[in-house]
């Protein structure tokens, strides 16, 4: 009698409408992503190896670490009861090992050579633990991966120079109605993985979350990235008389092969398909511009804002035009004789800035520039005059202006200012500088009054 299963594994591998899904849709990732991949419909077997981490111990990067044995049995009867059984192992690690056929991938728009699904990947993955939280980024469960192949030569070395840890390796994959087999054989490797198919499809326990991820880190040695995963559609089928065999030098053989080392027997194998995947690699310490970049792709209303005039500076247009200046400097052989000057202010680089130029009869000018920041949330003042000083201050807005405080160097000498803007009514200001003293209180060390200079 024809199996009616065939149509059906075969309506997958063409992504045709399934009858079960596995989750509802591919979750969105998070931005700054540098490299970016899709791939599916997919299937693949999994073993799950445990195993003694000391041989691979050294390939963990810093700010995670293998999630133990112990830990993972929380809530677990049957890893509990293996423990009861196998003490020594507490210490152990948890892993999963697939061979995986994918009938179309794409990394950066390049497309793989997968032929049709009888190629793909093979990953070995440890399951792991953080131990730093200060990047926001990762997301779902951690992996290490410590291995990663793909059955195309090209790819490999593209993916590699992009971040990833992935090597070449010759992988193959065939299913059909009865039965799903697939090989991987790379230097010091090799897998091979089978197991009878029954039953209907069904969506497995750890496939019905809306959005599902994974975060994959790469191992020492091999690049300062971390690859964020989402996935959706898993279907499953009953594996039976499932059986694996490899052999290598390679530490997964040696832990697979060693029962002192290794146990791959804990869990039966697994077949899912039918499932689609999008990826992106992050770098774990990205460059500035791969910050600003993912700073304004995920948050579009500042890219927008950003190169055109704020509300703010609006706020502070009082401050454009002509004005006297009386300024009183508390030095020595100046307190009482204030100096008068003139001021102008005007509107720069398409309102984004105020620039002022003050002069003084004795011959001190002073060039500075007001602006705000969207993306910092703060207002900034700079500078210049002529005997060479630069100071840079941030600052807030007050009911009545502007206040600015910040550490600066004034003719080679070190103070921290304190500089204040207060507004007058329409046509007068003043401008207070004051420095920190030893004891933490303020001493006055100048003051600016403006006054609008009105045209007659």
């Amino acid at each position: 009698m024809r199996s009616t299963l065939a149509p059906l594994i075969l309506a997958v591998f063409l992504g045709a409408a399934p009858t079960a899904r596995a989750g509802t849709e591919l979750g969105p990732l998070p931005a700054g992503g540098t490299s970016h991949s899709s791939a599916g419909p997919s299937a693949e077997l999994i073993g799950f190896l445990l195993f003694d981490p000391a041989l691979i111990a050294d390939r963990v990067p810093a700010g995670v670490r293998l999630r133990t044995l112990a830990e993972k049995a929380h809530g677990w009867p049957r890893l509990t009861a293996y423990l009861d059984e196998h003490p020594e192992r507490r210490a152990w690690a948890w892993s999963f090992y697939e061979i995986i056929g994918i009938r179309a991938a794409r990394y950066d728009g390049v497309p793989a050579k997968f032929d049709a699904g009888r190629g793909g990947m093979a990953v070995w993955y440890p399951e792991l633990v953080r131990t730093d939280d200060s990047e926001s980024r990762p997301l779902g469960v951690h992996n290490l991966a410590l291995g990663s192949w793909v059955s195309d030569e090209n790819l490999a070395s593209m993916m590699r120079a992009r971040g990833f840890p992935a090597h070449d390796a010759r992988v193959t994959f065939i299913t059909d109605a009865k039965l799903a087999s697939g090989t991987l054989a790379t230097a010091g490797l090799t897998i091979r993985g089978e197991c009878g198919l029954e039953g209907r499809p069904f969506v497995p326990w750890w496939g019905k979350d809306k959005h599902s991820y994974e975060t994959m880190w790469t191992p020492v040695g091999e690049g300062d990235t971390f690859e964020i995963v989402t996935w959706a559609g898993h279907r499953s089928r009953r594996c039976v008389d499932a059986a694996w065999r490899v052999t290598g030098t390679d530490p997964f053989a040696v832990l697979f092969n060693d029962p002192a080392r290794g146990d791959p027997n804990f869990l039966p194998t697994e077949f899912a398909f039918g499932y689609q995947l999008e990826s992106a690699l992050y770098e774990r310490h990205p460059n500035l511009y791969a910050q600003v970049a993912a700073r304004l792709s995920a948050d579009p209303a500042l890219a927008e804002a950003l190169g055109k005039p704020t509300p703010q500076m609006a706020s502070m247009s009082w401050l454009l035009g002509d004005w006297d200046v009386v300024a009183a400097v508390q030095a020595p052989g100046q307190a009482d004789t204030p100096e008068h000057g003139t001021s102008r202010v005007t509107s720069a680089l398409d309102g984004t800035l105020f620039e002022q130029r003050d002069s003084y009869p004795s011959g001190t000018q002073d060039l500075c520039f007001l602006s705000y920041s969207p993306a910092a949330g703060t207002w900034s003042t700079v500078a210049l005059d002529s005997t060479g000083n630069a100071i840079v201050l941030r600052g807030r807005a007050t009911a009545t202006g502007l206040v600015f405080e910040g550490d600066v160097m004034i003719v080679g000498v070190d103070t921290h200012l304190r500089q204040t803007i207060t507004r007058d009514g329409n046509d007068a200001y003043t401008v207070v500088n004051d420095e920190r003293a030893a004891d933490g209180s303020w001493r006055r060390l100048d003051i600016y009054r403006y006054t609008r200079i009105t045209q007659r």
